[in-house]
């Protein structure tokens, strides 16, 4: 076998290939039987020549542990050299042995986008942002349709629906997509007309009637009381009363005053501080009522 030949530019060659099987991890499956032909393009030979492959340059010398040509996974993640035995295909008598193979996997596009986001329709439109790059990347924007609607690490929504990103790294690999959704919330749209109240009986209640507050997602409090699921309040006393509407996405919150008309069953003018005085409550609203005994 002839002494190895000095790695020399024009016999240098690399597989390049980005990571795209599912793991991101640096490795790859090659087929290093694409690189025989240009190496062999770039040997000075009038020979038939036949290339060989092998982790270093002992086992390429003593012809030892050959690699497999096809579905060659690299040993060494994201670049490695790959040593290189260019023999006759007459005699196997030895032309040159060299680190003339490089394989590289360059890694795919790594970043974060949040999967869903709220469109405020009394806003408008939501800024959504990708966060925590491991690079600088070429962002691209796509509607539901497929359509192109933007680049750049972030972009301006003004309409819900399905939309995806994807990212470009400077060795041209693209990234998974990443699929998000735009779902619109709106602040209450709370009157009069909404509000229900059942008074003047043993279980008063304040009911709000949901139909027309619009597409977000309610919750309903009564003056300063938690904030609560259900649209109703029993056993509401007499008097008026604050009804909040506040939409749980952040869109905003509405508020109305609500008369509950009601009166005690009894009275007791003693003079005792208790029960002095008969009141009709929460009557401020109908300024023409009267009291007939």
């Amino acid at each position: 076998v002839s002494a190895p030949s000095p790695i020399e530019p024009g016999y240098f060659y690399s597989l390049i290939t980005c990571d795209t099987d599912n793991k991101n991890d640096g490795f790859f499956s090659f087929n290093l039987s694409e690189a025989t032909q240009p190496i062999l393009d770039q040997v000075p030979s009038g020979q038939d020549l036949r290339v060989k492959y092998y982790v270093n340059a002992e086992d390429a010398q003593l012809e030892m542990n050959e690699l497999p040509q096809e579905n060659f996974v690299n040993t060494i993640a994201f670049e490695q050299s790959i040593f290189v035995r260019i023999e006759s295909a007459d005699n196997a008598d030895c032309i040159g042995i060299g680190e003339y193979l490089k394989l590289v996997v360059n890694p795919l596009p790594e970043f974060k986008v949040k999967q869903e986001f709220i469109l405020c329709l009394n806003i408008g439109s939501i800024l959504v942002e990708t966060f925590d790059p491991q690079g600088d990347y070429i962002y691209q924007w796509f509607n539901d349709q497929g359509t192109l609607i933007g680049s750049g690490p972030t972009i301006d929504l003004s309409g819900p629906g399905n939309y995806t990103v994807i990212a470009t790294s400077d060795q041209n690999c693209k990234s998974k997509v990443r699929n998000f959704v735009v779902k619109e919330s709106d602040r209450p749209n709370l009157t009069a007309n909404d509000i229900q109240v059942e008074d003047n009986r043993n279980n008063n209640t304040i009911t709000v009637l949901t139909a027309n507050l619009g597409v977000g997602d309610y919750r309903f409090a009564l003056d300063n009381g938690p904030f609560q699921v259900e649209n109703i309040f029993e056993f509401v006393e007499a008097g008026f009363h604050i009804v909040r509407v506040r939409d749980r996405n952040g869109c905003g919150e509405a508020n109305i005053e609500v008369s509950v008309i009601g009166f005690p069953k009894f009275f007791t003018p003693n003079n005792d501080g208790f029960n002095d005085f008969w009141q009709v409550e929460g009557i401020e609203f109908q300024p023409n009522s009267t009291i007939n005994i």
